[in-house]
């Protein structure tokens, strides 16, 4: 905040973040092994067609299983929900697949994500934008460890170039690629956090699946973003199992 807000560091004092250890306590987080993480790398330029069906795949055979109730997938676009959403319908899965849509309200999709889960379905959602940073997938009436409306989030690719707005551009030409980092390590943290809303919940996975964290290679030809691959796997240290 302080390097958003062009503050010196000499006018700032900064405490230690509170935070609840459930947080990192209760959730498992999985990594994809640098094998894998070559296949769920995205790539810089169109086809995705083989990592929509990486994605698909990572999801059928790992995340579902694992996943006692309702599943969210973070996307950063709406070509990306379309392609990964079309893999999974075609696949005749036993779940409801909940794809956000170009010009409806996210609370739209959220109601059906959540009237699927009352219904017993384990229902996928696919989404982006405030599903990142202000959503709450709990049932609060419901005893905590019976609280299964969201067990599982999947993190498909670093939230990476969102914030296109005048504010962030002039920080981008003031600061380069380090305002990019800092932006997208925010959104992360933020996204990372729509799984454990409340103390008490049991059974919940995180699944960080860009490939691009962990394969080692140049993040693309104009920039390998060594600073935000190296600042997310810290982040995912912070979760004890």
């Amino acid at each position: 905040l302080r390097t958003i807000l062009n503050a010196p560091q000499g006018r700032t004092v900064m405490a230690m973040p509170v935070i609840d250890p459930s947080i990192y306590r209760i959730p498992t987080m999985h990594i994809p092994s640098k094998a894998t993480a070559v296949r769920l790398r995205p790539p810089a330029e169109l086809p995705k067609d083989a990592w929509f069906q990486a994605i698909a795949d990572t999801l059928v055979e790992h995340v579902l299983p694992a996943s006692s109730g309702g599943t969210m997938l973070l996307c950063t676009s709406y070509a990306d929900i379309d392609g990964i959403a079309a893999q999974l319908k075609a696949r005749s899965l036993d779940r409801t697949v909940v794809a956000m849509e170009r010009g409806r309200s996210f609370s739209i999709s959220r109601g059906d994500f959540t009237q699927a889960a009352l219904n017993g379905e384990r229902p996928i959602l696919l989404a982006l934008g405030p599903a990142w940073t202000g959503v709450d997938l709990s049932m609060p009436d419901l005893p905590a460890e019976d609280d299964r409306l969201l067990t599982a989030l999947v993190i498909s690719k670093l939230p990476v170039g969102l914030n296109d707005s005048n504010t962030m551009l002039s920080r981008i030409k003031r600061m380069g690629m380090h305002a990019v980092t800092q932006e997208a390590l925010l959104t992360l943290k933020q996204g990372l956090g729509r799984l454990i809303r409340r103390s008490g919940v049991q059974d919940r996975h995180l699944w960080l699946l860009d490939g691009r964290v962990y394969d080692g290679q140049p993040w693309s030809a104009k920039s390998d973003m060594k600073e935000l691959t190296a600042a997310t796997r810290r982040m995912v240290r912070s979760y004890r199992t």
